[in-house]
């Protein structure tokens, strides 16, 4: 995603919901960096692939409280990496200005 406060991802009002990103090539993935708008994860996952089909769990999150999300420490090879809430913070959806995927 952009790093806009202006625009953002938004799901529907259910659990669970996810979002992922195609790194267009397989790179060894060190840092999610996420910015939620109001609607927040209060827990999620941080789930890696080499196909966009057989996921693997890197990070676990419970307790999330909003804001800013900075996990580092990942070690995963992935094509693909996507954020899978299993637990709201509000009423509403999962909402994030921000997904950024760092590696090398």
């Amino acid at each position: 995603m952009d790093a806009s406060t202006t625009t953002r991802w938004s799901s529907a009002f259910s659990n669970p919901q996810w979002i992922q990103v195609d790194l267009g090539a397989t790179y060894t993935v060190s840092r999610v960096r996420l910015v939620w708008e109001a609607a927040y994860g209060s827990a999620y996952q941080i789930q890696t692939s080499a196909n966009g089909t057989t996921w693997t769990t890197v990070r676990s999150v419970t307790g999330g409280n909003g804001g800013e999300d900075d996990n580092t420490g990942l070690n995963a090879s992935a094509r693909y990496v996507r954020i899978y809430g299993t637990a709201r913070g509000t009423q509403w959806g999962y909402s994030l200005f921000t997904f950024q995927v760092y590696g090398a």
